[in-house]
């Protein structure tokens, strides 16, 4: 998992990490190549997880690049708080 923080340790937003995802050609939703248990077990990782302010159960956001590439935030609805999983 990368902690999404910036070089001086502030948190970054969901927000903020999802538009830095889709600058470099990514869309939401997960590709036709990864499963559905697949897609399933990284929602239960998602729901498993805590966040920095206390909340467990974060929400799974899949992009994909149309290609092989693919990357998942976990947001806390929360906070807004995110990280790419």
């Amino acid at each position: 998992m990368r902690d999404a923080t910036t070089a001086s340790g502030c948190r970054v937003s969901a927000q903020a990490l999802e538009a830095a995802i889709r600058r470099r050609g990514f869309v939401p939703g997960a590709p036709v190549w990864v499963g559905l248990y697949s897609r399933l077990a990284e929602i239960e990782v998602c729901r498993g997880m805590k966040c920095r302010c206390g909340r467990r159960g974060l929400e799974y956001r899949p992009y994909n690049d149309g290609d092989n590439g693919y990357r998942v935030v976990a947001a806390c609805p929360d906070c807004g708080y995110g990280e790419e999983i």
